[in-house]
C-alpha cells in the first residue's frame, strides 16, 4: 500500500522559478505560498527565494531616500533596501545623511530663509516704498515740500512695516 504521504504534491522553489519536482539548493514551500507566489508572477509582480526564504512582492511600496542627494523612489516593501538609501525619512531640504541618520545643515536652511526674507524685501520696496520715494522727489522739485514730507512718512512706515512683518530668521552660529 503507497504511504499517504507520497500522493500529497509538494512545491519548491529556487531563484525566481515555482516548480513541483526538487531540484538542488530549490526550498520546500507551502501549497498557499505556490499559489501566492503563481498568482504575483501571473500579474507581473515578482516570487523569488532570497536567504532561503520564498519573497513575494505584493505591490505594496515604501518610499526610500537616497542618502547623497536626498532624492526618493518607490519600491516593494519587501524589496531589499539598496547600497546608498535608505528608508529613513528626510524632514527637510537641508537634511543630510551623516553617520546613518539625517542631520539639518542649520547654517545652509539659515541661508535659504535669509534669502527667502531678503527677495521678498527687495520685492516689496520696489513696489511699495520705492514710488513713495520717487514721488515725494518730484512734488519737492515742484515745490510742494508738505506733500513730499508726507509721502516720505508714508515710504517710511510701509519700509518699517514690511521689515516688521518679514523678520530675518535668528543666525544659529551668532
Amino acid at each position: 500500500m503507497d504511504n499517504p504521504e507520497t500522493l500529497l504534491p509538494k512545491f519548491f522553489a529556487f531563484e525566481d522559478t515555482l516548480m513541483l519536482e526538487h531540484v538542488e539548493d530549490a526550498i520546500e514551500i507551502t501549497e498557499q505560498q505556490y499559489n501566492d507566489a503563481l498568482a504575483a508572477k501571473m500579474a507581473g509582480r515578482q516570487a523569488f527565494v532570497r536567504d532561503g526564504e520564498l519573497v513575494i512582492f505584493y505591490g505594496v511600496m515604501r518610499q526610500i531616500w537616497n542618502c547623497e542627494d536626498g532624492s526618493t523612489k518607490e519600491i516593494d516593501e519587501q524589496e531589499l533596501i539598496p547600497e546608498g538609501w535608505t528608508d529613513k525619512e528626510r524632514k527637510t531640504a537641508f537634511d543630510r545623511w551623516i553617520d546613518g541618520e539625517w542631520v539639518t545643515d542649520v547654517s545652509a536652511k539659515y541661508i535659504a530663509e535669509f534669502d527667502q526674507v531678503d527677495n521678498l524685501r527687495r520685492h516689496m520696496y520696489f513696489t511699495m516704498v520705492d514710488p513713495l520715494v520717487s514721488e515725494a522727489n518730484i512734488k519737492r522739485l515742484q515745490g510742494k515740500e508738505a506733500e513730499a514730507i508726507e509721502l516720505e512718512r508714508q515710504a517710511i512706515a510701509a519700509r518699517e512695516k514690511i521689515q516688521l512683518d518679514h523678520p530675518w530668521s535668528v543666525n544659529p552660529e551668532a
